[in-house]
């Protein structure tokens, strides 16, 4: 080994890191060691063999491993392999300092996971480069998994926070039962945040209404706009207005708070079990679907997005309910989520699925639909999955 003497000043930036260094040879160690010392390099440790390193390498726990390839014992080859299948150590970067010159060998310590080979003997200003960068390189890695684990645990709780604005079944259920509707809801989120909402609402017609949003775009923006909805909705709850009245007061409120481009579709409509009707009103929102017993069909969905226009308005319809019906309200994930073949259901593919599930009686009919949906491999959905499956109470 060959050096070109000390550096003017020490690197403070060296000042914490731990070195360790893997060779049997005493002097090959002392020279090294010097190099690491004149650096500024504050703590150094040694080990003679494969087997003595991976022991240090548990106590010692080192930024950088210089290794020599051919150890006795465990050589640096296996002793690198060893290190990058422990999940603990499986990032140290390890840099080969060896007399092979053949590209095979090099190779040979790449394939095993070497950081970096470099060939003897070691120049002082080479050595120190390649331990800076590789040590800048570890430290940006470290920092960008500490950032990746702060944003997961912030999603993990943000996911959860969504969750909780999902009503609870075991609430709602038997109320609409008592007001003589069956009402089952599934709610799948995305791998991901997004900006499906839905509630329902016991309406003074002794009824229930139903609503089901679906916000622009996805990841964090999309849920904060869910949970400003609830707010909205929770001072101002649609009570016994037209389904077109209350989602123009929905529309122009969220006008105030949704920045420019985010908008949402919604769709709500009011069952009247004892006059067997269905009144609804839809913000661009996809048309439920209405089976009447033996055929299935998709409702109008047209209308002004929420948040585009502050005095947009929208037209409420009605229809009657016919004997034997069920109606489900959904977000567009159920259209257009591809499956394994990349194929979408879309408005004549979900409808035929409403008709086979219906074909089949009326237990768990919710269950199967979705059973059905994903049986072609459509998960992980790429968006939220908002289903609300109502009947007339058995």
């Amino acid at each position: 080994m060959t050096g070109s003497g000390p550096p003017e000043d020490g690197a403070p930036d060296l000042a914490s890191a731990r070195v360790l260094i893997v060779d049997p040879s005493r002097s090959a160690r002392s020279v090294l060691e010097r190099y690491m010392r004149w650096a500024g390099v504050g703590q150094v440790d040694f080990a003679g063999d494969g087997d003595d390193a991976l022991r240090r390498v548990e106590r010692f726990r080192p930024d950088v491993v210089f290794t020599e390839a051919t150890l006795p014992g465990l050589d640096g080859l296996a002793m690198c392999r060893r290190l990058r299948a422990d999940a603990a150590f499986g990032d140290v970067p390890v840099i080969f300092q060896t007399e092979i010159a053949s590209d095979q060998g090099r190779i040979a310590c790449f394939e095993a996971g070497a950081s970096d080979v470099m060939g003897k003997p070691l120049v002082y200003a080479e050595t120190v480069s390649r331990l800076r960068l590789h040590l800048e390189k570890r430290r940006m890695v470290q920092a960008l998994r500490d950032f990746r684990a702060r944003v997961e645990q912030d999603l993990v709780s943000a996911r959860s926070m969504q969750l909780s604005l999902v009503p609870d079944a075991a609430r709602f259920a038997p109320q609409c039962r008592e007001r003589g509707l069956d009402v089952a809801a599934v709610f799948e989120p995305s791998t991901e945040l997004g900006g499906d909402f839905w509630s329902v609402f016991p309406h003074p017609c002794g009824g229930v209404g139903v609503l089901v949003a679906d916000f622009s775009g996805h990841g964090i923006p999309a849920a904060i706009n869910t949970f400003r909805l609830h707010t909205l909705i929770e001072n101002n709850p649609p009570g016994d207005r037209e389904p077109g009245e209350w989602l123009a007061r929905l529309g122009a409120d969220l006008k105030d708070l949704l920045r420019p481009g985010q908008f949402a579709t919604a769709f709500y409509g009011v069952i009247d079990p004892a006059a067997r009707t269905l009144a609804w009103a839809s913000a661009g929102h996809p048309g439920p679907i209405l089976d009447d017993g033996s055929t299935a069909r998709s409702l109008e969905g047209s209308g002004l997005f929420l948040g585009i226009v502050k005095e947009a308005t929208y037209d409420t319809q009605r229809i009657d309910l016919p004997d034997g019906w069920a109606l489900l309200a959904f977000s567009d994930a159920l259209l257009e989520s591809p499956d394994r073949f990349g194929r979408m259901l879309g408005e004549d593919g979900a409808a035929a699925l409403v008709r086979q599930v219906r074909a089949g009686g009326p237990d768990r009919a919710l269950d199967r639909l979705l059973d059905l949906f994903h049986a072609p491999g459509r998960r992980p959905l790429d968006d939220d999955l908002t289903l609300v499956w109502v009947s007339a109470a058995g």
